[in-house]
């Protein structure tokens, strides 16, 4: 994990720095989500954020099996180009990714309360999105 001093302590990330600043390089313990859900008997997740600075795509895979058999209800997770070009990664990779376990990606609007989608890839410089394998544009979060 690539770490930084603790007022910059948000920007820490297993993939590479894209800041200037000074990065300490440590080794820690991973463990994939379907191992934990396993360890700890996890049934199903009703909702999921995923905020790992641009190894979005390797949290998933990490629940890979969680995805295939529909035991995690809505995730959301993170487009953030300047992490994901370091790493090699586009937006259309998780989005390809999601869709090919039945998972629909899509956009909130915070000024109506709708989900907006699906969409299958973003060019947003960063942005949140949710996934489901059902239909949130039927949801209305507006207060």
């Amino acid at each position: 994990m690539n770490t930084f001093p603790p007022e910059l302590s948000s920007k820490n990330t297993f993939g590479p720095s894209v800041w200037d600043a000074k990065v300490i390089s440590e080794e820690v313990p991973v463990h994939t989500l379907d191992g934990f859900a396993k360890k700890n008997r996890l049934d199903y997740i009703e909702f999921l954020k995923i905020d790992a600075e641009g190894a979005d795509l390797e949290v998933l895979l990490g629940a890979v099996e969680l995805l295939k058999t529909k035991k995690i209800h809505v995730l959301c997770f993170e487009v953030y180009k300047k992490y994901l070009a370091s790493s090699n990664k586009s937006a259309k990779q998780i989005f390809d990714f999601l869709s090919s376990l039945g998972y629909n990606s899509y956009e909130h609007n915070q000024e109506t309360g709708r989900f907006e989608g699906p969409i299958h890839t973003s060019d947003a410089e960063f942005e949140n999105y949710y996934a489901s394998n059902e239909d949130l544009t039927r949801l209305n979060l507006a207060k």
